[in-house]
């Protein structure tokens, strides 16, 4: 197995507006196919510390889906750029 994983520490405020982000975010991922995501959050180190896993069944799963994002983003790359842009969680 090989796990994938993405964390966040949200200024205050912001969890609504992440938990839309990664929810649009899930539906892209889920709808092409790829490893569909968990998103939780940390009882020990930061405050606010959010955490987005993927579980694959090897590394060269990985580096599929993710050749696959970057190759056609899709609509999780419109996500992913209004997430960066105009939303700072950070």
């Amino acid at each position: 197995m090989y796990r994938h994983e993405l964390r966040f520490v949200l200024r205050f405020g912001v969890r609504e507006q992440f938990n839309q982000f990664a929810e649009r975010l899930s539906q892209e991922e889920t709808a092409r196919g790829w490893a569909p995501p968990r998103v939780w959050r940390a009882t020990s180190g930061h405050v606010n510390q959010i955490v987005i896993e993927h579980d694959y069944t090897s590394l060269d799963a990985f580096r599929k889906d993710r050749a696959a994002f970057h190759d056609d983003p899709g609509s999780g790359g419109e996500v992913l750029a209004l997430w960066g842009k105009e939303t700072r969680f950070n």
